[in-house]
């Protein structure tokens, strides 16, 4: 995979999050976990993958919390 498929899933992951949005700008709680959960996931596999993935980075272009 390339760095621009990395930013592909980040940014998905992103937007997702963007749907789960009330109130004053938080968060569902459950949309949260679970879209903490799938990313978190998603980057041991990829940092598995490819040994020079940014783990961090990645969580923070995901721009998701627990």
């Amino acid at each position: 995979m390339t760095k621009k498929d990395y930013e592909l899933i980040a940014e998905a992951i992103k937007d997702v999050g963007l749907w789960y949005h009330v109130g004053e700008g938080e968060r569902q709680h459950g949309a949260g976990v679970v879209l903490f959960s799938l990313a978190m996931e998603l980057a041991r596999e990829l940092s598995a993958a490819n040994p020079g993935f940014d783990q961090e980075r990645f969580m923070a272009a995901c721009e998701v919390t627990a």
